[in-house]
């Protein structure tokens, strides 16, 4: 895939992280029969506002949000699915080394050349994606992975007005069905997903594209 070099692994913050902004790369690389790997930093317990079903389950929420998870990666074709189990919402609190050593350990085994993360603003300023993309951003840069030379952040308003240059934009349109599908899956977070997204009948223009930038490459921040 233009702009990616493979094998991929995404290190994100919540389970529905990979539904909302990686759906379609992560469809497109199983397509190729290149399936992605995925690391969640937390179990999503933090997100009882998501629907009625979320606040009623209470401390049984990072569970099935879990399975949740597991049931979006299917259909997306996500190859192994791993969980650092850190607090929802409380990320960056977390000893940062640890959670770089962890990552680092939990990656090396699966030996990806890319690693896809959120951007340093996290996209949307929520702390937990922020904090894993630092967790992320070191693992790169300090070359705590063999093999792993590439970072690449999710796209964010910010990048684009950095003047940034995309490597890689995906229309979501062409695997609708299956981004649609995994939203889906994330029944805990029907209410959240709605607000975004609708009634999933189509692609909403606001998020019809996926946009992904090289941050690093090689020892060379933004090549």
């Amino acid at each position: 895939m233009d702009g990616m070099k493979t094998p991929v692994a995404l290190l994100l913050a919540h389970p529905d992280d990979e539904a909302f902004l990686a759906a379609a790369l992560c469809r497109r690389l199983a397509e190729r029969g290149e399936p992605a790997v995925l690391l969640t930093a937390t179990r999503g317990d933090a997100g009882k506002r998501g629907s009625e079903l979320a606040a009623a389950l209470g401390r049984r929420l990072g569970e099935i949000r879990e399975q949740e998870l597991a049931d979006a990666a299917a259909i997306l074709g996500i190859r192994e699915v791993g969980h650092l189990g850190y607090p929802d919402g409380r990320l960056a609190a977390a000893d940062e080394r640890e959670a770089v050593e962890r990552a680092a350990q939990w990656l090396a085994v699966r030996r990806p050349s890319t690693l896809v993360t959120f951007p340093p603003d996290g996209g949307n300023g929520h702390p937990d994606h922020r904090a894993i993309s630092r967790i992320g951003t070191r693992l790169v840069r300090e070359r705590r992975v063999p093999g792993l030379d590439r970072l690449v952040y999710i796209g964010s308003e910010t990048l684009a007005q950095e003047g940034r240059k995309e490597a890689l934009a995906l229309d979501t349109k062409a695997v609708w069905p299956a981004k649609a599908a995994a939203l889906a899956a994330h029944r805990s977070q029907r209410d959240t997903i709605s607000a975004y997204f609708g009634d999933l009948s189509e692609a909403p223009e606001a998020w019809r594209f996926e946009r992904f930038y090289l941050a690093w490459e090689d020892g060379r921040e933004w090549p």
